[in-house]
C-alpha cells in the first residue's frame, strides 16, 4: 500500500514534536502517523471483509474495558475482529501481538458488548485476527476461544 519509513519523532503543524509513524507516498510527502495508518488499514480490512460477505455492524467499539476493532456478522455467527499491523518483521509477526492478555480484554469487551446489545445467551460468537503486513491482509477465524 505505502513505501515508507518509521520516524520516531515529526513535527506537527505548530512545530511541536510528537511521537509516532508516517509514512512516505509518491514524491516524498510524508503523510500518514500511527493512529491515521491503523485506520487505513482498519478500513482496508474492512472492505475485504464485506467482499467476503462480512456485514460490519461496529468499528472501533469502545468501552470502559477496552476496544474492539470491527464487529461483524458472518451469516449468523457475530464476529469480533481485531486488526494488527506490522511494518517489518523486527518485532514479530503481527498475528503475534494478540497476546493471551490481550485475548482476555478482547473477550471481557464482547461479553460487555453483548450484555450492552440485550443479546441472548445463545448467540454463536467468534474471534477473529486480521495481520496487516508488507506481505498483504491474512485473516485468521476462530483466531482464539473466549478467555475469561
Amino acid at each position: 500500500l505505502f513505501t515508507g519509513k518509521v520516524l520516531l519523532h515529526i513535527l506537527c503543524d505548530g512545530g511541536q514534536k510528537q511521537q509516532g509513524f508516517c509514512l512516505k507516498r509518491g514524491k516524498g510527502k510524508w503523510l500518514k502517523n500511527k493512529r491515521e495508518l491503523g485506520k487505513e488499514y482498519e478500513a482496508a480490512v474492512r472492505r475485504i471483509l464485506e467482499k467476503r460477505g462480512y456485514r460490519i455492524l461496529r468499528e472501533n467499539y469502545r468501552c470502559p474495558i477496552g476496544e474492539i476493532d470491527l464487529i461483524a456478522r458472518d451469516g449468523k455467527t457475530l464476529v469480533f475482529v481485531e486488526v494488527k499491523y506490522r511494518s517489518s518483521k523486527r518485532c514479530g509477526l503481527p498475528e503475534e501481538a494478540v497476546s493471551v492478555g490481550k485475548q482476555r480484554r478482547i473477550s471481557r469487551t464482547a461479553r460487555w458488548y453483548l450484555m450492552e446489545q440485550g443479546y441472548a445467551d445463545e448467540v454463536i460468537c467468534r474471534f477473529d485476527v486480521a495481520a496487516v503486513s508488507k506481505d498483504g491482509v491474512r485473516i485468521y477465524q476462530n483466531a482464539f476461544d473466549c478467555q475469561s
